[in-house]
């Protein structure tokens, strides 16, 4: 779900501790490990690696990115026309570009490789023969403050998989708490703002989907246990906003700024596919039921469902005005529920992109949906609705008190409702009433709100939480 956040309160928190992100290029020498690496190990690996290598040429670590499989040089310090590396990343004939059979290289990533050799292609890690994942496992985000000076607002949450603890994200950090408003842990090392995260089905992993506005983003697989990295499936210059697993937790969708869906396997973290055909930043991915579709929110006003084994476009529906905000299979995969910046909720049929019916519009932007056991749930910054799944009727609606809605995340039988300055409520689906609401930020003292009920306008007989559909 694409959080709705408010630019100046997030510009307020970035001012607070804004400590990296400096221009990449400036006068300032190119480090390998924090700006090289990430783009060899996201673009050039997937060819290049231990796994696949093509023309026996391997990336894997600094040692081998200098030599080609015929130990010629493939970059050769200061020497650009040398450099046939380079030479491959510039080159106008896609026969002989690199990546192969991708899009070239950004500008400004192709400006980080000349820089970098023009000024001597040094090392600055501890190992040259590390690998590029044990280099940036070593290199750690900025380490967020013991106590956040002001609440933030929350733009991701996901439930645990035993549905006993709730994960946040906060500042560079994950904050798993419990329902009684306790942290419990702090996963520290991800990028400055976590826009989503999510649990794998059965491995004890997380997705997290991270970024600095402007500067970088990024997905990495966590050990939910123990902090540890996994992998980073995905580098960019502008922040992720989407990345969800496929049910069966084989694979990985990622959104990406430029409008494109990158496919991951799970366990080999290498690139399966790239989907294109939107043209801007993805706020959204949902896998349907087999794994076999995907459907993508664009902040271009609309919706693509793709092929996940052609890579092909299936459908494209525009019936939105503004950024689509949230897209996801509903009625057993036969129908797209979307919403959007322009106030609407609608649902349509996957394989033609032709509307079915207007579920909702309103004056405020709806910032996520969720279908939740026989009901649609649509949030506004201000109140969830609840209708029927199968028709338009209206069957409740949670207004909450002083919480400027946020974020929301599906558990097996709550609801968590994340507000703008840091508060979160958690929703029992047995009787829609909130069982304890607290501030999910590291204050000196966390403020709980024992049964605080929302105004509640429910159906005499709430559906309980089922799995999505």
């Amino acid at each position: 779900m694409n959080p709705y956040l408010k630019p100046t309160f997030l510009l307020a928190f970035i001012l607070i501790f804004q400590n990296w992100g400096e221009n990449l290029l400036g006068n300032e020498r190119i480090s390998f490990v924090k700006q090289i690496a990430p783009i060899l190990l996201t673009r050039c690996q997937g060819c290049h690696g231990s796994k696949v290598a093509e023309s026996d040429y391997r990336v894997d670590t600094f040692q081998q990115v200098l030599e080609l499989g015929d130990r010629t040089p493939a970059i050769k310090a200061n020497s650009l026309d040398k450099s046939e590396f380079y030479l491959r990343l510039i080159s106008k004939d896609v026969d002989h570009r690199m990546p192969a059979d991708a899009d070239p290289l950004s500008k400004s990533e192709i400006e980080l490789f000349r820089h970098w050799i023009e000024q001597g292609a040094g090392f600055d890690g501890k190992d040259p023969s590390s690998t590029l994942v044990e280099l940036l496992a070593g290199l750690r985000h900025p380490t967020p403050p013991e106590f956040y000076p002001a609440a933030m607002s929350l733009s991701a949450l996901a439930f645990n998989a035993d549905q006993t603890r709730l994960v946040i994200g906060g500042y560079h950090e994950l904050l798993v708490w419990d329902f009684a408003g306790r942290m419990d842990n702090r996963i520290q090392d991800v990028g400055e703002r976590i826009y989503s995260v999510e649990f794998h089905p059965t491995r004890p992993t997380l997705l997290v989907a991270s970024g600095t506005p402007g500067v970088r983003g990024e997905v990495r697989l966590i050990e939910s246990q123990t902090g540890n990295l996994v992998a980073i499936l995905s580098h960019s210059s502008e922040v992720i906003l989407a990345a969800q697993f496929s049910l069966d937790g084989g694979r990985v969708a990622v959104g990406t700024s430029s409008g494109q869906i990158q496919i991951y396997d799970s366990k080999t973290h290498l690139k399966i596919m790239t989907l294109a055909g939107q043209s801007g930043q993805i706020t959204s991915v949902a896998w349907d039921q087999t794994g076999s579709r995907l459907v993508a929110a664009c902040q271009d006003h609309s919706c693509k469902v793709f092929d996940t084994q052609t890579g092909k476009v299936i459908s494209t529906f525009s019936g939105h005005a503004k950024k689509v905000n949230d897209a996801l299979f509903v009625n057993q995969s036969k129908d797209v529920l979307s919403c959007g910046e322009d106030g609407t909720a609608m649902v349509w049929n996957p394989d033609d992109g032709r509307k079915t019916r207007d579920l909702f519009r309103g004056q405020e932007s709806v910032i996520g949906c969720l279908a939740v056991g026989n009901e649609y749930l649509i949030a506004t910054p201000t109140r969830v609705r609840r209708f029927e799944a199968n028709g338009n009727r209206q069957v409740g609606e949670l207004v909450i008190s002083n919480v400027s809605i946020t974020s929301l995340a599906q558990g097996a039988q709550w609801l968590a409702i994340g507000g703008e300055k840091g508060q979160v409520r958690l929703v029992s689906a047995a009787d829609w009433k909130t069982t304890v609401g607290f501030t999910a930020v590291p204050t000196k003292v966390v403020e709980i709100e024992n049964n605080s009920l929302p105004e509640d306008r429910s159906s005499p007989n709430p559906v309980p939480f089922g799995p999505k559909k």
